[in-house]
């Protein structure tokens, strides 16, 4: 889930590089609302896998930290407008699986908001997984076999044979360039 965030980011700028994107249990979409921060953060565990997640995810150092410190949700969300587009039909590029009885998403209002939304030409896959809670996917066969199929039929449908090539050297030096414009921003002399 925290890895969708990874796959948001990639999508909004580099989006030349991405010809088809997967989301499994996201959590970039609807990030303005309370559900994500909350259910994470700072509700009380009441059910088995509410607690095993507490225990396992909510207070593990370093997501603790990314999520107390470094979350910045308007540079994490991402709306439909930001998913990659088949080169020839102008499709929307992306997957989204969604477990029914998630805990930190609002599962529902996610499915109806990028199923029934008009993504152009078509609307965008999202496969619903009846009965699952948020990562429960991996416990199942079935689900997985859906994920890794998913994947490889876009290796074989998709007709982008070449992906635009990337200077990562530019790439860092000009995020590092970014971010030291911010810090002299934030000065406070």
């Amino acid at each position: 889930s925290l890895g969708t965030a990874i796959c948001s980011w990639v999508c909004q700028e580099l989006p030349h590089t991405v010809s088809h994107a997967t989301f499994i249990d996201p959590i970039v979409f609807f990030l303005w609302k309370r559900d994500v921060a909350y259910n994470f953060l700072y509700r009380p565990p009441t059910t088995g896998i509410q607690v095993l997640l507490w225990y396992f995810a909510s207070t593990e150092v370093h997501i603790v930290h990314v999520m107390r410190r470094h979350f910045w949700w308007y540079s994490i969300v991402c709306f439909p407008e930001h998913l990659p587009r088949h080169p020839v039909t102008n499709h929307v590029a992306a997957s989204v699986f969604l477990s029914s009885h998630d805990v930190i998403i609002n599962a529902l209002d996610v499915h109806e908001h990028l199923s029934t939304r008009d993504q152009g030409s078509s609307k965008m896959e999202v496969v619903w997984w009846d009965g699952f809670t948020h990562g429960e996917m991996l416990l199942h066969s079935h689900a997985l076999t859906s994920v890794t199929s998913n994947v490889k039929c876009r290796d074989v449908t998709n007709p982008i044979k070449h992906v635009a090539k990337w200077n990562w050297a530019d790439y860092i030096v000009n995020r590092l360039d970014l971010i030291r414009q911010q810090d002299v921003a934030n000065t406070w002399w």
